[in-house]
């Protein structure tokens, strides 16, 4: 019987500690976009770019206008952070993985909305967009 209210008082903690949206009281809202879509974005000004790749990558070309937050960094969420919670971001890697691991970091700190260009950069170089070095 013990255990039982023991198992009642900490249970809710648990639970509530299970969900880190629910500690910031945010649910992203993450729309997955092609290339197409992604460019639509980008011309429009709706969301600000965020390209996940190593700074090596990103010289080498980017959407302009992007700023380049380093995934493989030890401080990729403390640079993350830094960022507007409230804005519209596209979020890209070069084929979509890396990016997709980082929604997690975006979810964690509470983002309302990210736009996750599905197969990165390469769909952008496929569809014959244009990048900036």
């Amino acid at each position: 019987m013990k255990y039982f209210f023991v198992a009642l008082f900490i249970l809710p903690f648990v639970f509530a500690s299970c969900n880190s949206n629910a500690q910031a009281g945010v649910d992203t809202k993450v729309v997955n976009v092609s290339a197409k879509q992604a460019k639509a974005l980008v011309d429009k000004g709706v969301a600000q770019v965020v390209d996940v790749r190593t700074p090596g990558e990103f010289a080498q070309g980017h959407i302009k206008g992007a700023i380049n937050v380093n995934f493989n960094s030890p401080n990729f969420e403390q640079e993350l952070s830094k960022l507007d919670k409230n804005k519209e971001y596209l979020v890209h890697c070069r084929s979509g993985h890396r990016s997709g691991n980082a929604l997690r970091t975006f979810k964690k700190l509470g983002f309302k909305h990210i736009d996750h260009m599905n197969h990165g950069i390469i769909d952008w170089n496929n569809a014959g967009y244009p990048l900036t070095r």
